[in-house]
């Protein structure tokens, strides 16, 4: 139950907000949670006795959900046992009958929440005073100290323990008073349904050790937060710093604990004992009990200089801290609360959702088949999502094909949605690739329906081949990947975040390209739907919960690597047939994401001889902790290239170890020949006298190891008689022998 947004805050157009609700008026959006939709809203009736509440409604995608529908009831049955200045109160829990929807209405605290207080005073670079921390800490216990010793009619104890306590759960009013809200994980003997064993859904830097630990815990868990608390708002810093996983390993170990700081602050010495009993890793060393803890943190107090007035009450110092931090902003929140409900009064308002368009508005096509106040000739219907249907359509003067994606009629007024689909529009038009789909225009039929003209593509999706091939192999997963991921590196060079990668959302053209469809989600630093802000680590579904990244899950701000974790559910999809995460509903696999790692797609398919090299990069791609993935696009797309060719490289290294071999082979062969034939080749020339020559005199060898020498002097010319032809051999034979 956050407050009252600012003035600059984003709300429903006019067409949305104010809304008239059952008894109440819907004013404004406050805030959009994992479960439910939080309004500031008023009370109906005498006119000037109006009265703020806040109005929270489940949201319409999980309200069939049984899971979700229990725990919102769950909350509501706990939060209306409580009846205390600390808690805030809930006026009524009951069902909307024109849609069978459960809400909750709570009383409106016009303050602000720690977390709200820890960043002003970090904004105006200011730290709380020793005494100011321990009077908002004293105030806090006295209602914890209500809640866990409630009991029911009969004086049975109630055993609700909040379980999730943080500074976004604690409310702060301008008038000094501190109240617990949001009892969403609280425990209690009412509650319908349990938290599975070894589920965290608290906000990891308060988390109890023994919670940490896969122990449930009892009241001391939220002692264990108070003490983190007030050393963070004394400390003027987080205490989680780093990887929250590893945090809350160190704390289940007795290895994380928090530093002296009374010293710093100029706090008694005490201040210290009080906080490290408060966060004891041995809970039984902790308080006892809950009024013990707030006896002993407010006794602290008799040692805190009075104020400026003379007053040493707690409520009066946390009055004086909230008026030196907003000094203008209770008249400025009141003045506000007065012109929204001016204007439910004045405008004539809805009653209940906002109207939809009658059905015969919303098929209001002319004869010639023209989208009503537009040049678009609808030929046929392409697909249908949840909120949009997409035509094969024809810009009449152009002659120009077109996909043409239309806002659905349900969803005319929705303000949630008409962002979501300019947001599509606005991020498609600023990315240029020929991974990514052209936009070409952009408008609204007269119907008031938004529409999209888009590139019209012919192929078909990834989950449409899944469907029909159940597996792909290792070479044709790495090709859609790696074409996909150049398509989320031009978004992500935009600071833009897809934020619901899925089979769906990657098309397989006829060309052979990957495109990557339904930027609905995405996001953008310079675009903040006020529609989807939430309190620091509230879970949040924004997206397909089983392709998901965990951090994105657990909500705030997410980078790239969220898209990148998606893609690696549907590698994982595309190589195994199997989801990395399965589960009956949402929300267990949404438990088990934030449990680990999924088995390696080796191990998932052990029969498929997937390589090594890509069973290694979808591991990196799902490492449960962002550090632990790919720091971006490119470097996964470097890792998909390394895995492409190292079939190449190892057909290369065997072809070279195969010659290796067989010049070894040779050399050791042809030796063995040579050793083999000495004996025949040196009886040889016996055997051959042809090959046998007449021994050189010795005087005609030369020396041996002595090199050839040139003469020293030219040789002289022949003489007369040299040139003397020779005699006639047969003239000089003997007569006799003539025959």
């Amino acid at each position: 139950m956050p407050p009252v947004a600012d003035a600059s805050t984003d709300c429903f157009d006019r067409s949305g907000l104010p809304r008239r609700f059952g008894r109440y008026h819907l004013l404004r959006l406050l805030a959009r949670g994992g479960m439910g939709q939080v309004f500031l809203g008023s009370t109906c009736g005498v006119e000037g006795a109006e009265r703020p509440v806040v109005i929270k409604v489940i949201r319409r995608e999980h309200a069939k959900d049984p899971n979700f529908l229990a725990r919102f009831l769950d909350e509501a049955r706990v939060h209306a046992q409580l009846h205390h200045s600390g808690v805030a109160q809930v006026l009524e829990a009951a069902t909307y009958e024109p849609t069978g929807d459960p809400y909750v209405v709570l009383e409106f605290v016009e303050g602000r929440s720690l977390g709200q207080i820890r960043r002003r005073l970090a904004d105006v670079g200011a730290r709380l005073k020793w005494e100011q921390v321990v009077a908002l800490a004293t105030l806090l216990l006295e209602g914890l100290t209500y809640v866990h010793e409630r009991r029911d009619a009969s004086g049975e104890p109630l055993g609700i323990v909040h379980r999730d306590l943080s500074p976004h759960n604690v409310m702060v009013s301008y008038g000094g008073e501190v109240k617990v809200i949001d009892f969403g994980t609280a425990r209690g003997t009412n509650r319908k349904c349990h938290t599975v064993a070894g589920v965290v859904f608290a906000k990891p830097g308060y988390v109890a050790p023994e919670v940490a630990a896969g122990d449930s815990g009892d009241a001391r868990v939220d002692l264990y937060a108070v003490g983190v608390m007030m050393w963070e708002l004394l400390a003027g810093r987080r205490f989680l710093q780093g990887d929250p996983q590893e945090h809350l390993s160190a704390v289940a170990e007795g290895e994380r604990e928090l530093p002296a700081i009374a010293a710093k602050v100029g706090a008694p010495a005490a201040l210290d004992e009080v906080i490290a009993r408060l966060t004891c890793h041995d809970r039984e060393a902790r308080f006892s009990s809950t009024r013990m803890a707030t006896t002993a943190v407010a006794r602290l107090l008799s040692d805190a200089p009075a104020l400026s007035n003379g007053e040493r009450g707690t409520r009066a110092r946390v009055a004086q801290l909230m008026y030196n931090l907003y000094p203008a902003q209770p008249g400025k929140s009141r003045r506000e609360f007065s012109s929204l409900v001016t204007a439910a009064r004045t405008e004539k308002v809805p009653s209940g959702p906002p109207p939809l368009p009658s059905e015969e508005d919303a098929e209001a096509e002319e004869e010639d088949g023209l989208l009503a106040g537009t040049r678009y000739r609808l030929r046929r219907e392409i697909g249908r999502g949840a909120s949009s249907v997409v035509y094969e359509a024809e810009h009449v003067d152009l002659g120009r094909r077109v996909a043409l994606k239309v806002l659905a009629a349900e969803h005319t007024h929705s303000a949630q949605f008409a962002a979501r689909f300019r947001r599509e529009a606005r991020a498609l038009s600023r990315l240029q690739h020929p991974a990514l789909v052209r936009v070409f225009d952009f408008g609204q039929a007269s119907d008031g329906r938004l529409f999209c003209a888009m590139e019209l593509l012919r192929g078909h999706s990834l989950r449409e081949e899944l469907e029909q091939e159940e597996r792909l192999d290792s070479a044709r997963v790495l090709d859609i990947a790696r074409q996909s991921l150049e398509a989320l590196a031009v978004a992500h060079e935009h600071g833009i975040i897809h934020r619901d990668i899925k089979p769906e959302n990657l098309f397989l053209g006829e060309d052979g390209r990957v495109r990557l469809l339904d930027f609905g989600l995405a996001k953008s630093p310079d675009e903040v739907d006020a529609t989807e802000t939430m309190p620091e680590g509230a879970l949040t579904l924004f997206g397909t919960p089983e392709y998901m990244a965990p951090d994105q899950v657990e909500g705030g701000m997410v980078d790239q690597r969220a898209d990148l974790y998606a893609l690696g559910c549907v590698m994982y999809e595309a190589l195994t047939g199997r989801l990395p995460f399965v589960g009956q509903s949402a929300v267990d696999v949404i438990d088990k994401k934030l449990e680990g790692c999924p088995e390696s797609v080796r191990e998932r398919a052990p029969k498929l001889n997937i390589p090594r090299a890509v069973s290694r990069l979808v591991n990196q791609a799902l490492a449960r902790h962002t550090r632990r993935r790919y720091a971006d696009a490119a470097a996964m797309m470097a890792a998909i290239d390394q895995a492409l060719d190292a079939p190449r490289k190892a057909r290369r290294r065997r072809r070279a170890f195969g010659g290796v071999v067989f010049a070894g082979v040779m050399s050791v062969t042809f030796g063995l020949v040579i050793q083999q034939a000495q004996p025949w080749l040196e009886t040889l020339p016996t055997q051959l006298p042809w090959l046998r020559t007449a021994p050189a005199s010795t005087a005609d060898r030369p020396a041996p190891n002595t090199p050839p020498t040139l003469p020293d002097e030219a040789p002289e010319p022949p003489t007369e008689a040299s040139r003397t032809p020779a005699p006639n051999v047969h003239s000089l034979r003997d007569p006799r022998t003539r025959p």
